[in-house]
């Protein structure tokens, strides 16, 4: 399962270090988030690398403010899809069990 998830995210960084290199293209970065929302929806350990992704995706693009946060904001959306898509049936079967989503962690 591990590799699946590195596979995952690697292709969510690339995704991420083509959009540095052709910054006219936005639908990378959704796509990015994508592959980032799907490895954290079927490892929840793996959602400790979208946040590094955003953050990381501010500081290295080199235009306004508000345009950061956008692109940003385009990674967060397909990263919550991903999530979402993902994890949603395996969560509402935890909460039917054990009246709590995220059983095992809380």
């Amino acid at each position: 399962m591990k590799y699946k998830m590195a596979v995952l995210i690697l292709a969510g960084l690339w995704l991420i270090m083509r959009h540095l290199t052709t910054p006219s293209i936005r639908a990378p970065l959704w796509l990015a988030g994508l592959l980032f929302g799907i490895a954290g929806g079927l490892k929840l350990t793996a959602c400790l690398y979208a946040p590094a992704a955003a953050l990381s995706l501010c500081i290295t693009t080199q235009s306004s403010l508000r345009q950061r946060f956008t692109l940003s904001g385009y990674f967060c959306l397909g990263w919550g899809l991903g999530f979402l898509l993902f994890y949603a049936p395996w969560g509402w079967h935890l909460y039917h069990e054990h009246q709590n989503p995220f059983f095992p962690f809380f």
